[in-house]
């Protein structure tokens, strides 16, 4: 009995010591991946009219990348604000926020510091959609629900629009790995937060980047509800700039599925253009990063690794000259 019970004892902390190798070994060789995760330190719930929102003057991490913000609830950079300048408002979800990049090396952060004339008021956050943007602009320029801080100096609102800013009610269970993700509630997060293995498994077993874009340009069907609900949205945001005399553009964000270039560029950029033509039906302004953002090489460079949706350091970089010379 005894030798059984050390056998197995000895198996179990082989297995164990062999994967805590294989956890150091992808430290080392991969420093690029990082954890995943959002400190919960940088969300207010009730920020902006009973919609979650950035904290005022938070610190925390997101996928292992340091986030500060200011007493306005948006993303505090290098270059402070000023006053006397008017500033440009963006609105997006994570990949606006810039998961797993430096604050000031997102494409946010760096038309920030390279622009003197402007103050860039960055509100992404993590899970954002459509809803979340009204809430935000209604906050930031309505009359009926004014900040206490003077907000009559911005000039122009940015759309920074994701595919899966289309969601509104979407169970969470139907997105791929929602099942593992409600199964796994109690440890997952912690899983993804300290161990890169886990990143490295599941990158070499499935390719979410082109599960989460077949799921999600599912839902660009023009009579869907999901889909009439974000034009909806977006025609509310476009009222209410028009009121407030202020600039409105929509960008559209490719997946990193869709820049890979051995595929056909004109099958996987339907959902972007047909929400494109039916924004410009509306005459809301509307501009598409796929082709430019195909044009620039490997797709998965410009990736968080394992990641279809995340720019990485080299990826903000290239958008945020393409944003600096098509939008702003």
């Amino acid at each position: 009995m005894k030798k059984t019970v050390l056998l197995i004892l000895t198996n179990v902390l082989s297995v164990i010591g062999l994967f805590a190798l294989m956890e150091v070994g992808v430290r080392v060789i991969m420093p690029e991946i990082g954890p995943i995760g959002t400190e919960k330190t940088l969300i207010n719930d009730d920020a902006f009219n009973g919609r979650g929102g950035l904290a005022k003057n938070a610190e925390g991490t997101s996928n292992g990348a340091l986030v500060q913000t200011d007493e306005r609830r948006v993303i505090a950079y290098s270059r402070p604000f000023d006053s006397s300048l008017n500033s440009v408002l963006f609105l997006g979800d994570s990949v606006t926020m810039g998961l797993g990049v430096q604050s000031d090396s997102t494409f946010a952060g760096l038309l920030s510091g390279s622009m003197d004339s402007l103050n860039v008021l960055n509100t992404a956050l993590i899970g954002y959609n459509g809803t979340d943007y009204k809430a935000v602009v209604d906050s930031f320029l309505s009359v009926k629900s004014p900040l206490e801080y003077d907000w009559q100096n911005v000039e122009q609102v940015v759309v920074f629009w994701c595919l899966n800013d289309i969601y509104k009610d979407v169970p969470p269970s139907t997105i791929p790995g929602g099942m593992t993700r409600k199964f796994g509630a109690g440890i997952l997060p912690f899983i993804r937060r300290h161990f890169r293995l886990y990143q490295v498994l599941k990158n070499a077993f499935f390719d979410r980047s082109r599960s989460y874009y077949e799921h999600d340009a599912f839902y660009y069907a023009p009579f869907g509800q999901y889909y009439q609900h974000a034009i909806l949205m977006l025609e509310k945001i476009q009222k209410i700039c028009n009121e407030q005399g202020v600039g409105l553009q929509v960008v559209l964000l490719p997946y990193e599925y869709q820049l890979r270039t051995h595929l056909p560029a004109d099958s996987l950029n339907i959902p972007q253009e047909l929400f494109k033509k039916d924004l410009q039906a509306r005459n809301i302004p509307v501009t598409d990063a796929f082709s430019f953002m195909r044009s620039m090489g490997d797709s998965k460079e410009l990736y968080l690794y394992g990641d279809g949706i995340h720019f990485s350091n080299a990826g903000h970089r290239v958008f945020a000259e393409w944003v600096r010379r098509e939008v702003l």
